[in-house]
Formats: structure tokens, C-alpha cells, sequence
């Protein structure tokens, strides 16, 4: 009887480790090239639950529109400018991809290493990181819970439909843009955190509702002293530990205000991954929350 207990137990774990396994699959849309799929939408398409897709970077954009419609799907890129290192791949181009659609079904996905022109967000527990990205809209169509948007460069937005509840937190990110960076409203909730943004924008940097601002450098060349956010208490936003090179907000005093931004970061010199880094002496040091950069 023991040893049917037994062979039982590993056949179970036999199945468990089969059901959790992950394809590899690799796409690259140069003619010729010997890869799994050529299209990534057919990769998507036949792709099962928990698989990785590797999108190869070919100078060649992927366009149209991907939806990505199954859970904890990974889309793996080899990154963004890779022109600028010289000991990363031998091939420097990013993958480009116009329109892509992380689909309601798609809970847990992953998207990193890609340039995306669109990104839509419809599901829950979506990880979107190391990416260079254009615009990202979050909750056009159903709730979003528990995304994470972090470690991106974002030259454009991050828009919150306003019809849909949703939460997010969106820190280290790097926003340079010419509008606002980002935009949510009553029923979204927000934690914004450890980003830089480098907005040129004649408004507000954030126009939100129900957000944790924290631990952000905040910086806006069209003119430093136009309000970075509302400050009506109705809008329920927390605002502290940040550095902000704009004219100070008597409503949010715990922050380090009217500062400017060439003696907080390296700013004029250098290529744009090094741009972003504090100076000796940057009043950044030690402002975060507990103390901390």
C-alpha cells in the first residue's frame, strides 16, 4: 500500500510539473531567418499559457496590432538603445512594435525589452518593465488590478480610463515628454514612485486623483513655475519626498521645492543613459522617504 502511495504522489508530481512547463518560442520577422514564427501575432496566437516569447530586434518594425490573450504570457525583447553600449549584442536594433494589446484574459503576462509605439492594457497583475514606450493606456475597456509599470522609458503618457476601477504602481521610470506624464481619475489609485520626469508640457506634470506621489525628481522646461500637480484636497493625492524644480505648493511642504535641475541630476552632458544620475551634492541625496536617495 505504501509504495502505491508513493507512485502516486510522483505521478502527481509528474502532471504538476508538466501543466507548469513553458515553451520557448522565438519570433523574427527577417525573410530567411529560421525561427519559429515570422508574425508575432501567430506566435500569440498558438502560444499556451506561461510560455516566453523572444521578439528579435531586425531593424524591420512588427506593425499592426498584437493581442496578447492568454495568462502569464512573458514577451521578451532585447532591449533599447543597445547602440549606445558597446558590449551588449551584436545586433543593435530593437524590436518595434506598433500596437499591442495586453487582452482582459491575459492576467500575469509579462511585456520587457520591446519599443512599443501603443501599449492597452485590459488585464490584471500585468508586469510591464525595461521597456521604451510611447503610450500606455490602462483600463480602456475593463478593471485593471495590481499593475506594475516600472523601469521604462515613456516619451509620451500613461492614460487611466476613467470609466473603469483600477490600481497601479509606477515607479522608476524615466518620463520625457511633452504633455502631461500622467493622467488618471476618481476611480483609479495610484503609487508613483522613484521616477524621473522630464516634462516640457505648459500644465500640469500629473493630473491625478487618489495618488501616492513619492521619491520622484520632477522637472518641467516649458516653465518651472506652473504647478506640477492640483493641489484641491477634494483630489485626494499624497505628496511628499520629492524633488521639484518648480515654485513650491504650500499644501505639500514636505518636499524639496524650487531647486534647479542641473544641480539635482546630470542633465547636459553625456548620451541619454547618462543623463540621469544624481550630481555630487544633489539635493536629491538622502530626500527620499526614510532617508533614502
Amino acid at each position: 500500500m505504501k509504495n502505491h502511495i508513493i507512485l502516486l504522489i510522483l505521478i502527481s508530481f509528474a502532471f504538476s510539473l508538466n501543466s507548469t512547463a513553458q515553451n520557448r518560442i522565438r519570433v523574427n520577422n527577417t525573410p530567411g531567418v529560421d525561427a519559429d514564427y515570422s508574425d508575432s501575432q501567430e506566435a500569440l496566437t498558438n502560444a499556451g499559457s506561461g510560455d516566453v516569447i523572444y521578439i528579435e530586434g531586425t531593424g524591420i518594425p512588427y506593425e499592426g496590432d498584437y493581442h496578447v490573450d492568454k495568462p502569464y504570457i512573458t514577451l521578451i525583447g532585447p532591449g533599447y538603445f543597445l547602440a549606445l553600449n558597446d558590449s551588449t549584442q551584436s545586433n543593435k536594433a530593437p524590436a518595434m512594435i506598433d500596437n499591442l494589446y495586453v487582452d482582459a484574459t491575459a492576467t500575469g503576462a509579462t511585456i520587457m525589452g520591446l519599443r512599443i509605439t501603443e501599449t492597452y492594457v485590459n488585464a490584471g497583475s500585468v508586469e510591464i518593465t525595461r521597456n521604451h514606450m510611447y503610450r500606455v493606456r490602462v483600463a480602456p475597456d475593463n478593471s485593471v488590478t495590481d499593475l506594475s509599470l516600472h523601469s521604462n522609458y515613456i516619451t509620451y503618457q500613461v492614460y487611466v480610463d476613467n470609466n473603469h476601477p483600477m490600481n497601479a504602481s509606477i515607479y522608476n521610470n524615466i518620463f520625457k515628454t511633452g504633455i502631461r506624464a500622467i493622467t488618471n481619475y476618481e476611480n483609479a489609485s495610484l503609487n508613483i514612485y522613484n521616477n524621473v520626469f522630464d516634462v516640457n508640457y505648459g500644465g500640469e506634470v500629473l493630473d491625478v486623483e487618489n495618488a501616492n506621489v513619492y521619491n520622484n525628481i520632477i522637472f518641467n522646461s516649458y516653465y518651472n513655475y506652473f504647478p506640477f500637480i492640483d493641489a484641491n484636497p477634494a483630489l485626494n493625492n499624497s505628496v511628499s519626498n520629492n524633488v521639484i524644480c518648480q515654485q513650491e505648493l504650500t499644501q505639500f511642504p514636505d518636499n524639496v521645492w524650487d531647486v534647479a535641475i542641473g544641480d539635482v541630476i546630470v542633465y547636459t552632458t553625456g548620451g541619454v543613459e547618462k543623463k540621469y544620475r544624481l550630481k555630487a551634492g544633489s539635493p536629491a541625496i538622502g530626500a527620499g522617504e526614510n532617508g533614502v536617495d
